[in-house]
């Protein structure tokens, strides 16, 4: 889910559905010190959370993004019983308040996501990939494209973007590709069979500042973290 400052977000019930979660806790393992989360409102099922920091305001907020129960199996919006589209929901929760707030001129970008955001300069990332679906704001304009790209959300200005994936990535839906940190950076591990990648986005929000910094081979192995410092974590077989 999301892991800031040692802030971890937690909730109980099946993962990804709303109608059976219970609670949701902000965990501060290094203080011993955690805080449940008021249930948000709504009512559509299919759910995903994601925890930002707002720098300038000391403030952490959780970004929840709502979808119809269908999204989850097409990677599509689905049409409501009036024939128009439902684009899901966006809610934000700000600690500072302890409540939320329903964004209705934010709509959830594609259902479709891969592994864990990363939170870099005021801003969390993620990958998504499927069917990407762009709204104007009467909803009457639908663009859909099929594509594999990074979600942005700007937790101060509560703006959601996206970036291109470096090139040559060529199945982002395996665990042995993820997005992670170096040196401050955003940055993209690649795993394929013969060979590893690690890209470094040294422009953040450029997609064309994507530069690959480091290939190398693991004859046994199976990776699973790279740390903001350069060490890479596997598991061995």
């Amino acid at each position: 889910m999301g892991y800031i400052h040692l802030i971890k977000i937690l909730y109980h019930g099946t993962s990804g559905n709303y109608s059976s979660l219970r609670e949701i806790i902000l965990w501060n393992p290094s203080i011993y010190k955690c805080i449940k989360v008021p249930r948000p409102g709504g009512i559509i099922s299919d759910l995903d959370l994601r925890l930002g920091f707002h720098a300038s305001k000391n403030d952490y907020k959780l970004v929840l993004l709502m979808y119809p129960p269908t999204q989850i199996r097409t990677c599509d919006y689905v049409s409501n019983n009036q024939g128009g589209l439902v684009p899901g929901l966006v809610q934000i929760y700000t600690l500072s308040t302890n409540s939320w707030i329903t964004k209705p001129n934010l709509h959830p970008p594609s259902r479709c996501l891969v592994g864990s955001q990363v939170f870099v300069n005021g801003m969390i990332h993620w990958i998504a990939f499927g069917t990407s679906v762009v709204f104007d704001g009467s909803l009457s304009s639908v663009i859909n494209t099929d594509r594999s790209y990074i979600v942005t959300f700007e937790v101060a200005n509560e703006v959601f973007s996206d970036l291109e994936l470096p090139t040559r990535v060529v199945d982002v839906r395996t665990k042995d590709n993820f997005l992670t940190t170096m040196e401050g950076c955003l940055a993209m591990f690649c795993g394929n069979p013969s060979e590893h990648d690690i890209w470094v986005m040294k422009d953040l929000g450029n997609s064309n500042s994507w530069m690959k910094c480091y290939t190398f081979m693991l004859e046994y192995g199976k990776p699973l973290y790279l740390t903001g410092n350069g060490e890479f974590l596997y598991a061995k077989d």
